[in-house]
């Protein structure tokens, strides 16, 4: 074996890979581990690094790497004292492996967690360590650094921790501290607080362990504080649009943010029913935000009751929001009132869907456009209402002929995708037995299968 990482050769990576294939035992996944070691005791050349990352992929299968997390916690600690490209690698598939994560000695557990600082991939070391946060010598070692940095760029990397474990169900008691230090932030200054403010609606819409932690521990009251200061700021504008995200992201686990803070939703509504005045990015923000907090049944019904002499106005910008602006924007407007469909509340989504000004044009419109991406959207947006019988007796009705062609018709999508959505479409439809599609209609939707059938890619989808 070569001296060094500069004089090792391909041909050097494919003999030690080759050695291994042909006695693939843990001891000689040890030997070949520990051959590699002065290939990565520098940050090597990417190539070469490549090639040493394929060979150590080979050989850490996920029994070799349970092997070698059980017995093998020395060689661990000195591959991780080598290079970042190491730590990063380990975390990697660790990531992929997550039911060996649970083998990680403690003094291994430390000693990845505290790579975070520097590594360029705090996120899947962050993913690992929140899966181990219920060892108390984690968790400490975790509060430790976060109280010790004083870069808030390297408190918010730990901070990655909190919301995995809400995102995987691991968050404990023991976390407690670093939540209350990220509630801190929430006082920093203006960056500071914008990034705090980001990681709070990622946890609130992580699920609903995370949007009940927030409301408990009054951090939306909190939130509501800066919204009010950020009007009268001369450089509020960003905290502006960060709170109101995080409200939004609150409000789909949490309809009750409907009713509490009334002043928001009055924002909310004041923002986009002056839609045509939004840049692109608040435009977007805005109805996503209305979105998720019309997501629940409980919000629609709220809505409905309390708030239903406002809407009108909203769903008359939202279909204006439909008739103009890029086709990208559009797009992001037709999957923000997706999100507005779901959960069938039939008698309401019926007349929400006749409140959006043409939304049934629109459909019939975007539906036809030669671009992927509205098109897309747009079969998304049918999918979900096809469990609807309001909105799709208008979509099939007799002078909708040319939406209907297009519905039926198997060779106009060619892309797997769009074909994809487009079956589960039909087969929700026919599924519904609406007594308004007749039997002429029925035997047009059915011919979509037999016509697919003819395209193996197509007749074999969901199967």
């Amino acid at each position: 074996m070569p001296a060094s990482s500069s004089t090792f050769s391909a041909a050097d990576f494919k003999d030690l890979k080759d050695n291994f294939l042909s006695n693939p035992s843990e001891e000689n996944c040890v030997h070949v581990i520990k051959s590699l070691f002065y290939v990565a005791t520098e940050d090597p050349e990417n190539d070469i690094w490549l090639d040493c990352k394929d060979v150590i992929v080979s050989v850490l299968t996920p029994k070799n790497l349970t092997y070698i997390l059980q017995s093998q916690q020395a060689l661990i600690l000195q591959a991780l004292s080598l290079s970042s490209n190491v730590t990063a690698l380990l975390a990697e598939l660790l990531e992929r492996n997550s039911s060996v994560i649970g083998e990680l000695s403690t003094p291994v557990a430390v000693a990845i967690l505290q790579k975070m600082e520097d590594s360029d991939s705090f996120e899947s070391i962050a993913k690992v360590i929140s899966r181990l946060c219920y060892k108390k010598e984690i968790a400490d070692e975790l509060i430790f650094r976060v109280n010790k940095y004083t870069s808030s760029e390297a408190r918010f990397r730990l901070y990655q921790v909190l919301l995995f474990s809400i995102q995987f169900d691991t968050f404990n008691e023991r976390l407690l501290p670093l939540f209350e230090r990220l509630k801190k932030e929430l006082s920093g200054d203006v960056l500071v607080q914008l990034a705090a403010l980001d990681l709070l609606s990622d946890i609130a819409i992580a699920s609903n362990t995370g949007a009940s932690l927030l409301t408990e521990s009054k951090v939306p009251q909190q939130v509501y504080e800066v919204l009010t200061s950020s009007r009268d700021s001369p450089d509020g504008g960003f905290l502006f649009t960060a709170t109101i995200k995080f409200f939004g992201c609150l409000g789909k686990c949490y309809p009750a943010v409907l009713t509490e803070f009334p002043d928001f939703v009055r924002l909310l509504f004041h923002q986009i029913s002056n839609y045509d005045v939004l840049d692109a990015s608040q435009r977007v923000l805005v109805v996503e935000t209305f979105a998720y907090v019309a997501y629940s049944t409980d919000s629609k019904l709220i809505l409905q009751s309390v708030y239903n002499d406002q809407l009108d106005v909203v769903f008359n910008s939202l279909g204006t929001a439909l008739k103009s602006g890029p086709i990208e924007l559009r797009a992001k407007i037709v999957d923000a009132i997706e999100i507005l469909f779901r959960h069938d509340v039939d008698d309401i989504l019926s007349i929400w869907f006749k409140s959006i000004t043409e939304l049934g044009t629109a459909i019939s419109k975007f539906s036809l456009m030669p671009f992927r991406e509205i098109r897309l959207a747009t079969l998304c947006l049918l999918r979900t209402l096809s469990t609807l019988s309001g909105p799709i007796e208008y979509l099939l009705r007799k002078e909708n002929e040319e939406f209907v062609d297009w519905l039926c018709d198997a060779t106009v999508e060619t892309e797997w995708e769009l074909q994809v959505v487009k079956r589960e479409c039909i087969q929700t439809i026919l599924n519904q037995d609406y007594k308004f599609i007749d039997d002429s209609l029925r035997a047009k939707l059915r011919s979509y299968f037999v016509r697919s059938a003819a395209a193996p890619e197509v007749a074999t989808m969901g199967q």
